[in-house]
């Protein structure tokens, strides 16, 4: 077999440069057009996060709720609580890996 040529060994690989370029030019059209998007809903349940549920203290105040063990925050009329207690009774709020959130 005859040795190939500076020549042919720098198109071969500019081919498969070219043949790289054109498969990330078409996986970004795809995820473009809605095919392979990873949004942030699909993150969210991959990682567990992003789910929101709702709390109500025995006072009757309602929270949202968002993560989970010590990354849950609670949000009340969309400003989130820096503290671990009800800002209306001051009853604590449930934290923690068992804690079902109701």
């Amino acid at each position: 077999m005859a040795k190939a040529s500076p020549d042919t060994a720098r198109r071969l690989a500019l081919l498969a440069v070219a043949a790289a370029l054109a498969g990330g030019i078409a996986l970004s059209a795809r995820r473009l057009a809605g095919g392979v998007a990873l949004t942030r809903h699909r993150l969210a349940g991959r990682f567990g996060r992003g789910r929101e549920d709702a709390y109500t203290c025995a006072c009757g105040t309602g929270y949202r709720v968002q993560g989970a063990d010590r990354h849950r925050v609670y949000w009340r009329d969309g400003e989130a609580v820096l503290g671990d207690r009800c800002v209306v009774c001051e009853a604590p709020l449930p934290a923690g890996h068992d804690t079902a959130v109701v």
